[in-house]
């Protein structure tokens, strides 16, 4: 499986998981980076199950596919999509 494929999975299964969240993705080739962006900043700053969700995600990545990063960010994070 390719590295966007295994995030547009996860994807899914966050937005199946937490009805309200909100979502973008972009690769960045020239890094070798995902960013997935998180909204709202609520969810992404105080529900720890989400939190939990996302540290798996980002483990499971990293052990896949140990070129590349995952980046997960906020709606105010200084990295931009």
């Amino acid at each position: 499986m390719k590295p966007s494929e295994f995030i547009n999975k996860k994807i899914e299964y966050l937005k199946f998981k937490f009805k309200d969240i909100e979502t973008k993705y972009q690769y960045k080739i020239t890094t070798d980076t995902h960013i997935i962006k998180i909204s709202p900043l609520s969810l992404y700053e105080n529900n720890i199950e989400y939190i939990m969700e996302e540290e798996d995600i980002e483990n499971e990545f990293t052990e896949l596919y140990p070129f590349e990063e995952l980046l997960f960010i906020s709606e105010d994070s200084l990295t931009k999509i």
